[in-house]
């Protein structure tokens, strides 16, 4: 017999209650997936498929939200569900949205947004009201609830969000309706399978300040933008009163825009050299004919300043984010699809465009002037490796207690469920992926550059390299040795859990590269700092859930560059910590 052990908090003391049977739910497969939604002060489950969840206070499972009932308190709070009529002490059923876990029995009371239930041989319960169906002669008529407030510059709010709350949706097995409020603003309904309302997401676009301001003043719940906020915004916040959210459970990180190059098909270049880049989009460069193509003005378009685009572009180019120094006869266009529509319509047009978006134009490849190659492959674009891409980021308002579907969104985002509606919008999603190395596919600084006493250095990252593969979880840094701490791996639960489910005895290898700004020595002691901090930070976050690992860190300086280090761009590129991961028993030996 399965059963599970719930152990409450009454007043200062932990009492264990009672074990259930099987029984209980005589239709449901016991699973970890069937009682993952259960949030009490500790539950130890056991039997085949079951886990331990600790800490499950901190976290947020689901589809509902069951616990013992600690008291009888009345529910006074804004967050409360307001009713037209509650028929206490009357028979009520109450169903998750997915229809595996009913329950019923006697409605005593409506405490903090949660139904408090008498059930037979379990006692007295508490189950989140807006995580089940209630269906009864004692079930409450709740009011409508007030809209989700979701706020995004343009692209992000139009191109994105969609696909987020459209996945929400299908993630609480909820019925969705999409619902044009005017020209660029829109809503999403969801209701159950009795057509019963579970609340409303509104969306409207706006400029990134805008956002972030609506946040700060509570007039929004989430700000959808296309990159981290910067130090200067965040010190507005902070003259406001309103904290830091980064490296805090109100930040995350929801996957990764991208931009290639584009050119019309009939352009015979195939690859542009990064600085030729930067020179034609500063109106240095103003004729193809000076790239050795046809002769002829180059027609610049530039994406809306604010856009997510520009962002990527102004980090990645220009490097303080300053358009002063822009062509000034180059043309700007607001949406990406319009960028794409001129490009294909004209011959002497470069632009670029979301890695999806390439229908009729020829994205061409982009070089460093020592000849490294950057692809856009979506392994490159996680890592970061790829120049041109960027992370897109969600920021939740502050508030000790948020709205119950405000909450089940801030969950969402943050789960791995998010990767396929990223995925699906056409972007490159956060899901961890493993890639084999090879020496012959990496890129190694040439043997004029090694001295004699570093070919060991260079034999071990050979051997390394054979034995252990890649994940694309990658974390950058400055230049600057300094204290490393665990907000500075954004995703660290996501890379713990994948680290998790691995088998007894990987290895897992934490791998620092540095720029040349040193000598190659100096360079491999900097990286195998940053490599221990990573290190550290990662084991930390992960305590006894990664304790079936073996970890070794590593540090090789310079010796694998992924970009040119003849300028502060490559540079910046190349100082990084990898992770990579041997199932081999003599991996890394």
């Amino acid at each position: 017999m399965k059963s599970f052990y719930v152990v409450c908090k009454f007043s200062f003391l932990l009492i264990a209650v009672f074990a259930i049977g099987s029984s209980f739910f005589p239709q449901v497969a016991i699973s970890e997936a069937a009682f993952n939604s259960f949030r009490v002060d500790a539950v130890i489950l056991s039997g085949d498929g079951l886990a331990v969840l600790k800490n499950p206070k901190s976290a947020d499972f689901g589809l509902s939200d069951l616990t013992l009932a600690a008291g009888s308190d009345s529910c006074e709070n804004s967050d409360c569900p307001a009713t037209k009529e509650v028929n206490f002490e009357k028979q009520v059923t109450l169903t998750s949205h997915d229809g595996t876990i009913s329950v019923s029995g006697i409605l005593l009371d409506i405490v903090d947004g949660a139904f408090v239930v008498e059930v037979e041989n379990l006692g007295r319960v508490e189950i989140k009201a807006e995580s089940a169906v209630c269906e009864g002669p004692g079930c409450p008529i709740p009011e409508v609830m007030e809209p989700v407030q979701i706020v995004g510059n343009d692209y992000m709010a139009l191109a994105i969000a969609p696909h987020l709350l459209i996945g929400f949706g299908e993630q609480k097995s909820a019925a969705s309706g999409f619902h044009l409020l005017d020209l660029n603003s829109f809503e999403v309904t969801y209701t159950n399978a009795a057509d019963e309302d579970l609340g409303t997401a509104r969306v409207r676009p706006d400029a990134i300040g805008n956002a972030l301001k609506s946040l700060a003043s509570q007039s929004a719940d989430f700000a959808i933008v296309p990159r981290r906020l910067g130090d200067v915004e965040v010190a507005e916040m902070l003259q406001n009163n309103i904290d830091d959210p980064r490296g805090t459970n109100r930040e995350t990180s929801i996957g990764f825009d991208a931009a290639r190059v584009i050119l019309h098909p009939s352009n015979p270049l195939q690859e542009l050299e990064i600085g030729d880049l930067i020179k034609i989009y500063t109106g240095e460069i103003t004729d193809w004919g000076e790239l050795g193509g046809t002769e002829g003005v180059i027609k610049v378009l530039y994406p809306e300043q604010g856009s997510g685009l520009s962002e990527v572009l102004n980090r990645a180019l220009f490097k303080h984010g300053s358009t002063s120094s822009r062509a000034p006869y180059a043309l700007t266009v607001k949406l990406r699809s319009d960028m794409v529509k001129e490009v294909r319509h004209d011959p002497s047009a470069i632009g670029f465009s979301a890695i999806s978006e390439n229908i009729g134009v020829k994205a061409v490849g982009l070089v460093g002037s020592c000849g490294l190659e950057y692809h856009a492959s979506p392994f490159a674009i996680k890592s970061e490796d790829y120049p041109l891409a960027q992370r897109m980021f969600i920021y939740s308002r502050a508030q000790e207690t948020l709205p119950a579907l405000v909450n089940e969104l801030v969950q969402y985002v943050g789960s791995s469920a998010v990767d396929f509606a990223i995925d699906a919008s056409g972007h490159v999603s956060s899901e961890i992926e493993r890639r084999p190395q090879r020496v012959s596919d990496i890129n190694l600084v040439g043997d004029d550059q090694i001295e004699g006493a570093d070919r060991a250095l260079v034999e071990q990252l050979a051997r390394d390299l054979e034995q252990f593969d890649r994940l694309s979880t990658t974390v950058r840094f400055s230049g600057q040795v300094r204290e490393f701490q665990s907000k500075d791996i954004l995703e660290l639960d996501r890379l713990v859990q994948y680290l998790g489910d691995l088998p007894s005895g990987t290895k897992v290898a934490v791998v620092g590269f540095f720029g040349d700004e040193n000598t190659l020595a100096e360079n491999a002691n900097l990286s195998v700092e940053w490599a221990n901090s990573v290190s550290e930070a990662i084991q930390s976050a992960g305590e006894e859930l990664l304790s079936h690992l073996e970890f070794v860190n590593r540090g090789y300086g310079e010796l694998s560059p992924i970009a040119c280090n003849t300028d502060d761009f490559g540079r910046e590129l190349n100082r990084r910590v990898e992770i990579w991961v041997s199932d081999s028993s003599d991996g890394g030996q």
